[in-house]
C-alpha cells in the first residue's frame, strides 16, 4: 500500500471516517483525483477495510459450530475428582476420635481387670 502525501496523511483516514466538514472533503476528493499515490492509498484502505469485514464473517459464520464441538467436548471429559488436603480442623477431629478410642479402651480394661481384682 503506498503512503499518501504527507500534508494529507491525517485527512486521508477522516475522509473514509466521514470526519470532514464539507469544504475539507471536496478539497480532499478534488486533490485524490490528480494524486495517484493518496488514491491508491484510499484504495489499499478499502480494500483492508473489506477483507477485514469479510474476515468478521467467516469467523462469525462457524463461530456457533465451534462453540457446539467445545462444549461437547468438555461434556465428553469426566469431572476431576476433588481432591482433599488435610486441614487443621481434620487434624482435630482425627485426634478427638483417638482419644475416644483410648478412652474407651481404657474404662473396657479398667473394667475387665477390677472384676478380677474384686474377685479375688
Amino acid at each position: 500500500m503506498n503512503e499518501p502525501v504527507p500534508e494529507h496523511a491525517g485527512q486521508d483516514c477522516r475522509l473514509r471516517a466521514r470526519a470532514l466538514d464539507a469544504g475539507e472533503a471536496q478539497a480532499l476528493q478534488e486533490h485524490v483525483r490528480e494524486c495517484t499515490g493518496c488514491r491508491q492509498y484510499l484504495q489499499g484502505l478499502q480494500e483492508q477495510s473489506e477483507s477485514l469485514v469479510e474476515l468478521g464473517r467467516e469467523v462469525d459464520t462457524g463461530m456457533t459450530a465451534r462453540q457446539d464441538r467445545v462444549i461437547e467436548a468438555l461434556e465428553s471429559v469426566a469431572p476431576a475428582a476433588r481432591r482433599t488436603f488435610p486441614s487443621f480442623g481434620g487434624f482435630i477431629k482425627d485426634c478427638c476420635r483417638g482419644r475416644c478410642l483410648l478412652l474407651g479402651a481404657g474404662i473396657t480394661i479398667g473394667r475387665w481387670t477390677a472384676r478380677a481384682f474384686l474377685s479375688t
